[in-house]
């Protein structure tokens, strides 16, 4: 089970392992993301590899949504 304080650090680090493995992501799409967590960890240090992210809430009084995160220098 994955440690909820540490999510964003395990983030960082698949991420990063992506990359050393020759991915390079330009689009990442996650599910169920709180929205703590990725104020708190998940945007931080997804944007310390050059990544822009946003999430949309879902409908009513729930605090968690779907999250995307992309290189902006890739899009227009």
């Amino acid at each position: 089970m994955l440690n909820v304080g540490h999510i964003g650090h395990e983030i960082l680090w698949w991420y990063r392992c992506c990359m050393n493995a020759g991915y390079n992501a330009d689009i990442i799409c996650l599910q169920e993301v709180d929205k703590k967590v990725f104020e708190r960890d998940l945007l931080p240090r997804l944007e310390e590899c050059g990544l822009t992210g946003h999430l949309r809430l879902k409908f009513g009084d729930v605090h968690e949504g779907s999250a995307i995160f992309f290189r902006g220098n890739r899009f227009k």
